[in-house]
C-alpha cells in the first residue's frame, strides 16, 4: 500500500474542490491508486506501475470517475518543443489508460489543456508500452487559440465553490466547461454567455451619487474605476495580493472600512496606475476622486461608501465576457444625465439609429474605391478599400 496516501491522509478524500476531489501525488501507482478506490477498478496491466503527478476525480456514491490528469513538471523541463511534446505523450496516455476527458501539462507559467478523446493526425505517436498509435488534440478557446489557463488547486478542502480561491475557481470553472463541450468530435469550447453590467453600474452609479452630490460624470468616474479594477482582477492581470479580491478577503477577515480603503489607495491603485501609465493628457485608466483625493490620498469619509460599492461587484460575479455594448451604453446611460455633457465633445447617435444607417450602408456591396460620406462624422468622406 502507498505510504504517500496514508501519511498525507488520503485514504477516504483528496482535497475537496466544490464537486472535485483533488489529488497532488506522484508516488502513488495506478495499482496502489486503485486499491484505494481512488480510480475506477480495471485491468490496468502494463501501467499499474505508473505514477501520476495529480488527478481530478468525481464521486457518485460508491462510484469513481477520473476527471483530469495532471502532469507536473519543473520549469526548465517545459521550455522546448520536445520537452512539452514528450510530457503531452506521457500525459496522454495516462489519460486514455483511465478514460479521462482532460489532461493537463504545466509548470504554473506554461499550462498546456488536452482533449485525449480527439484523434488528430499531426498528433500522433507510437506507444512502446502497448506497441499501438495515440492521439490527442488540444483544447481550444472558442476563438480558436488553445486554452492557456493556469492550473491551480488550493491546499484546503471548500466544498462550497463560492468560497473556492479565486484560481481554484477559474481552474473548476475551466473543467466544467471541458466536460460540457469537448469529445470526440470537438475540442473547442463554446463561447460563454455574455454579461451585461449595467444595471450593476446604474445601481453603484446611484449610490455615488446620492452619497455624494457630485455631478453625474465624476460619479461615472468612480464607477468606471471600480468596473476595471474589478475587470482586471477577472482576467488575472493584476497581482493578487493587489487586486480586487484581496479586499474581499480583508472585508471577510473583519478589516474596518477606513483600512480597506486606504489599502486599495496606497496599494493596489499605485499597482494599477503603475501596469497602465499616464496618457499625454495626463489621465491613466483610473481617474475617479471621490474615494480618493486628487493626491491619491483615501478619503476616509467614503470608506463604507466604497466598501458597499466593492460588495455590489463582488455579488453581481465575474466580469471577464462583457458584452461589446456595453461601453457606450453606459456613457451613453450617464452622461445624458449630465449638463456638462457638451463640454465634453461628445454627442452619441443612438444605437438604434446607427444600427439602422449600417445596415441600409449594406457594407458587403461595396467595392475598391467606393466612398462612404457619414453626416455625423463632420464632412469628412470615408475611403473605402481592402488592405
Amino acid at each position: 500500500m502507498s505510504e504517500e496516501i496514508i501519511q498525507r491522509d488520503l485514504e477516504n478524500s483528496g482535497i475537496k474542490i466544490g464537486k472535485y476531489e483533488f489529488y497532488n501525488i506522484g508516488s502513488t501507482t495506478l495499482r496502489d491508486l486503485q486499491k484505494f478506490g481512488i480510480i475506477p477498478k480495471g485491468n490496468y496491466d502494463k501501467y499499474s506501475s505508473r505514477k501520476p503527478d495529480g488527478l481530478i476525480i468525481r464521486r457518485d456514491g460508491k462510484n469513481v470517475k477520473v476527471i483530469a490528469v495532471i502532469e507536473n513538471k519543473d520549469y526548465d523541463k517545459l521550455t522546448t518543443e520536445k520537452q512539452k511534446k514528450d510530457a503531452i505523450e506521457q500525459c496522454n496516455t495516462i489519460c486514455q489508460v483511465l478514460n479521462c476527458p482532460i489532461g493537463i501539462i504545466t509548470n504554473q507559467m506554461i499550462n498546456i489543456w488536452i482533449n485525449p478523446n480527439q484523434y488528430t493526425k499531426q498528433n500522433e505517436y507510437f506507444d512502446q508500452v502497448e506497441k499501438k498509435s495515440r492521439s490527442y488534440n488540444y483544447i481550444y478557446n472558442s476563438d480558436k487559440k488553445p486554452l492557456s489557463e493556469k492550473f491551480f488547486i488550493q491546499n484546503n478542502s471548500e466544498e462550497n465553490e463560492d468560497k473556492l480561491h479565486r484560481d481554484t475557481k477559474n481552474t473548476v470553472y475551466y473543467i466544467d466547461r471541458c466536460l460540457s463541450c469537448i469529445n470526440e468530435k470537438n475540442s473547442i469550447l463554446d463561447p460563454t454567455e455574455e454579461v451585461d453590467p449595467i444595471k450593476l453600474a446604474k445601481n453603484v452609479w446611484q449610490d455615488i451619487y446620492v452619497n455624494t452630490g457630485k455631478n453625474p460624470p465624476k460619479c461615472l468616474y468612480n464607477v468606471v474605476e471600480l468596473f476595471i479594477f474589478k475587470f482586471l482582477s477577472d482576467l488575472h492581470v493584476l497581482d493578487k495580493s493587489k487586486d480586487f479580491y484581496c479586499l474581499i478577503k480583508k472585508m471577510e477577515d473583519r478589516e474596518s472600512d477606513e483600512a480597506i480603503l486606504e489599502y486599495y489607495a496606497k496599494i493596489c491603485r499605485p499597482h494599477i496606475r503603475e501596469l497602465f501609465p499616464k496618457g499625454e493628457d495626463g489621465t491613466t485608466i483610473i481617474n475617479g476622486t471621490i474615494f480618493v483625493d486628487k493626491d491619491g490620498e483615501p478619503v476616509s469619509s467614503q470608506a463604507n461608501l466604497f466598501r458597499t460599492s466593492l460588495e455590489k461587484y463582488k455579488n453581481f460575479g465575474n466580469l471577464r465576457n462583457i458584452k461589446k455594448e456595453f461601453k457606450t451604453k453606459l456613457f451613453e446611460t450617464f452622461l445624458k444625465q449630465s449638463h456638462d455633457k457638451s463640454r465634453l465633445g461628445q454627442f452619441f447617435t443612438p444605437r438604434k439609429v446607427v444600427k439602422a444607417i449600417t445596415q441600409m450602408a449594406d457594407f458587403e456591396s461595396l467595392h475598391d474605391g467606393d466612398r462612404i460620406c457619414d453626416p455625423f462624422c463632420r464632412s469628412r468622406w470615408i475611403h473605402f478599400g481592402t488592405t
